[in-house]
């Protein structure tokens, strides 16, 4: 961000990148299997969490 940043765009598009995409998706963490199968791409996540 800078000083050019138009805030309240930016505070939009964050609202809605939490709400469509990243709140549903961990909703559906509701196990730890389901943790394992979504952290499981990520290299260091996938990893640590199956020990």
């Amino acid at each position: 961000m800078t000083n050019k940043t138009d805030l309240e765009d930016f505070t939009n598009e964050l609202s809605i990148d939490f709400e469509k995409e990243i709140l549903p998706k961990l909703n559906e963490l509701t196990s730890i299997e389901n943790c394992l199968k979504f952290y499981e791409k990520f290299n260091f996540w996938g990893s640590v969490l199956q020990i």
